[in-house]
């Protein structure tokens, strides 16, 4: 299982190892990196072409698809009995996600895996038509999808560059998002599916991400949470709409833009403040068994009601502004109950893993106060109330200025998107995520970016 296979051989199938670490995004990791193992296929074109539409289509119609363990030409490719039960162990008990990585090197894929399964375990319901040519002896169970880079440049070299980094670097975030219950019993529960959230990586789409890259959030972009990008970019594509529109057409592309930058701030709230602190609580039985005492002993059970929901799977993050402000607020108590219960014991590793962990979440907690982020999200709340006001004005027949309506929303909306720290909220979120003082670069960095120096020397 050697990840140094795919820079040499796009074309050839194999396992390799990737490490995982997803409670925390210090470069000095609190916890130990854990070692999860992945499955690379490449897939010839020239033999089906529309090999990923279709396993989309039916992931979408049936939840789930039965997918072969194949070579870049479709043919079986076996595995030792080893790695089946390391990847079936991963999935059973591992906590954490196990990708199936697919690229023709005009587009990466990257599918959840389930299961894994030998052939007599494998449904001919989920089976696509594709794959009844050949008997294969080992298949995976996918679900969802997510599509890492689609090249519409003619760069193939820069695609395989952005594999090769997706593969090489560690894992600090989760990419697929699911009920995080405790009992495993997730049938029925609510889930955020990339598969059911018609993300279409168009050529528009791939314009607005390079720009978000590069002139608004640059070395930082990679920081923030795949879901919360997809939002950024899809506010972005409503706002650039706005221009070919007018009156209340207009206004409802700018409300979609505000709304999938507030989309965009709960998905990053989420990932910051409340899901590390649900999934260690999933993974660990004895910080498990402390939030069942805390959770009893709090007055104010409001804020631990919000996690437990989550912590059950009935939610897949709290998605309400109101909500994770008032988390916040009560989360002092939370995590004060919590570190006391392992604050003498020290005769498991574990325990003092958790301990730091708590006290890590903890002055996050602080810090959101401290640079007056609760401040920041009430004004994104008053814009929600504001639009919610205007709307029903609208609807009345009473918006006597819709055009000034229209302006101001388009001059608020390019406020929150811009290079500009104190409007921009996504900086503030940022430096706490990287635990740098500043991620924006000033005007004069810029400026020296373009090497002035270097160019009048050629001249």
């Amino acid at each position: 299982m050697d990840k140094a296979q795919i820079p040499f051989n796009w074309k050839e199938t194999c396992l390799f190892q990737r490490n995982s670490n997803l409670y925390t995004f210090s470069r000095d990791p609190l916890f130990k990196k854990i070692q999860f193992t992945h499955i690379y296929m490449p897939w010839d074109d020239s033999i089906e072409n529309e090999l990923m539409f279709k396993i989309k289509a039916d992931i979408t119609e049936l939840g789930k698809v039965f997918i072969p363990l194949m070579n870049f030409n479709q043919k079986g490719f076996d595995i030792s009995v080893q790695e089946f039960e390391t990847i079936n162990n991963q999935l059973t008990h591992g906590g954490g996600e196990t990708h199936l990585i697919m690229t023709n090197l005009k587009s990466i894929h990257i599918f959840r895996v389930q299961k894994i399964v030998k052939r007599n375990g494998v449904k001919d319901k989920n089976i696509n038509k594709i794959f009844q040519k050949n008997k294969y002896n080992y298949w995976l169970v996918v679900d969802d999808v997510f599509v890492l880079d689609v090249d519409h440049m003619g760069d193939e070299e820069g695609l395989i560059d952005n594999l090769n980094c997706f593969i090489q670097e560690d894992q600090v975030q989760n990419i697929f998002r699911v009920p995080h219950s405790t009992n495993n019993d997730n049938e029925g529960t609510s889930n955020f599916r990339w598969i059911e959230f018609n993300r279409n990586l168009t050529y528009d789409y791939f314009i607005r991400n390079s720009e978000l890259k590069a002139n608004i959030f640059q070395d930082s972009w990679e920081h923030l949470g795949r879901s919360t990008q997809h939002y950024l970019i899809t506010c972005e594509l409503e706002r650039q709409k706005c221009v070919f529109y007018r009156d209340q057409e207009k206004w409802a592309h700018l409300k979609q833009a505000f709304c999938a930058y507030k989309n965009a701030l709960v998905a990053e709230l989420n990932e910051i403040y409340i899901l590390p602190l649900v999934v260690a609580i999933g993974s660990f039985e004895s910080l498990f068994e402390a939030w069942n005492v805390v959770k009893a002993g709090l007055s104010n059970s409001k804020s631990t009601d919000l996690i437990e929901e989550v912590l059950d799977g009935k939610q897949t993050q709290i998605d309400d502004l109101e909500d994770i402000l008032l988390f916040s607020k009560n989360s002092k108590s939370l995590y004060y109950s919590l570190k006391n219960q392992f604050a003498k014991k020290f005769h498991k590793e574990e325990y003092l893993l958790i301990e730091n962990f708590l006290a890590k979440q903890d002055s996050l907690v602080n810090t959101f106060e401290c640079r007056h982020l609760p401040e920041n999200v009430k004004l994104i709340i008053d814009i929600e109330d504001w639009i919610k006001f205007m709307d029903k004005q609208i609807q009345a027949g009473k918006a006597n200025d819709l055009k000034g309506a229209n302006l101001k929303l388009s001059h608020l909306v390019s406020l929150m998107i811009s290079t500009h720290h104190d409007d921009n909220i996504f900086f503030k979120l940022l430096e706490e995520k990287m635990s740098k003082g500043s991620v924006q670069k000033s005007f004069a960095d810029e400026v020296k970016s373009l090497n002035i120096a270097k160019i009048k020397k050629a001249a």
